[in-house]
């Protein structure tokens, strides 16, 4: 009878035991997989970062340039400054891994871009 009882505990204890070390590696696994997704999103968003911050560079010279050639710049510097901000934010955003602020934050520097552009056009073509 205690040698039947000491077989239940100890299959109780392995049975406990067992079921420890499979939640310790459905964990384990649960990780490894966050941090694949992670560095996939990381990857998309570092990429559409270069792009942006390449286009508000380009656009910043143009406006600067425009400026030297007499160009009143003044609604597409607005813009263009507002377009490097947002820029700068999804920066910050992808530092603190905050990746559902990052998009948008590009959507909207990319916007701004977009707009700054038009307004320089329109200001080269009344001047």
């Amino acid at each position: 009878m205690l040698a039947e009882t000491i077989k239940e505990v100890e299959d109780e204890l392995q049975r406990i035991i067992q079921g420890q070390a499979e939640a310790k590696e459905a964990e384990h696994e649960r990780g490894r997989q966050k941090l694949e997704e992670d560095s996939a999103k990381a990857e998309v968003f570092r990429s559409m970062s270069e792009d942006l911050y390449g286009q508000v560079l380009a656009v910043q010279e143009e406006v600067d340039m425009a400026k030297c050639e007499g160009t009143n710049v003044t609604k597409a510097k607005g813009r263009i400054d507002r377009a490097d901000s947002l820029y700068k934010e999804a920066q910050a955003s992808f530092d603190r891994k905050e990746f559902a602020m990052i998009k948008p934050k590009i959507t909207a520097s990319r916007n701004m871009v977009d707009k700054a552009r038009e307004a320089l056009s329109e200001a080269q073509n009344a001047g």
